[in-house]
């Protein structure tokens, strides 16, 4: 077997909930290693979204761990590297550590933010929001920060469908109405600036 070989097993769990897929992953990984298989950005980033889509209660961390590796074998992260880790801590299931959780969604925001090649996306953006509100608890705070994040989502032109479904969830009514210019419940204007980097046909609010 090769890094494809791997990579394909990897992307055959994509999608399987079942939270013993995450341990059969990181287990394969672990015999890819072994094997001297020499590993490549797409396998590891197959193996991190099989993670990510499970319900094991640390797939976050798993995600992380991962993530690691691919750096201590000079392996360059990708968006998708970052999106996928995203997305476990953004669907984390019931966690025991929200704020463990949520740390390694800041600390992956920040190396994808600080990553002199790559940028954040509608999806990095969106799960990190989701994060903020599945984490964090219901105060202040937590209002500050998903304020912050979101103006520059807006910034950077990455506001979608998701970000705003994401952003309904994450503040309080106050600081909707304050970021959005209005209630949404009377519809959204949102300015085109705000999406001109939004290339997903499914993201776009407005053409």
């Amino acid at each position: 077997p090769d890094s494809e070989t791997f990579r394909l097993v990897f992307n055959s769990h994509k999608g399987n909930p079942d939270p013993s897929i995450a341990y059969k992953v990181e287990k394969l990984v672990e015999l890819q290693k072994n094997s001297d298989v020499v590993p490549t950005a797409g396998s590891f980033n197959a193996a991190i979204q099989a993670i990510a889509w499970t319900r094991a209660p640390d797939k976050a961390s798993l995600c992380w761990k991962l993530l690691q590796r691919m750096n201590e074998q000079d392996l360059t992260p990708t968006l998708s590297s970052y999106n996928g880790l995203l997305n476990a801590c953004a669907h984390s299931v019931e966690p025991s550590n929200p704020a463990d959780i949520f740390g390694i969604a800041v600390k992956a925001f920040n190396q994808l933010r600080d990553d002199d090649k790559l940028a954040p996306n509608v999806k990095s953006y969106s799960n990190f929001l989701r994060a903020c509100a599945q984490l964090l608890p219901d105060n202040a705070k937590r209002d500050s920060v998903v304020q912050n994040v979101f103006l520059k989502c807006a910034e950077e032109g990455h506001v979608g469908r998701s970000v705003i479904a994401e952003l309904l969830d994450a503040c309080s009514e106050e600081i909707l109405v304050n970021l959005l210019g209005g209630d949404p419940k009377d519809g959204l204007k949102i300015p085109r600036k705000w999406s001109r980097n939004v290339k997903d046909e499914r993201e776009i609010l407005r053409k």
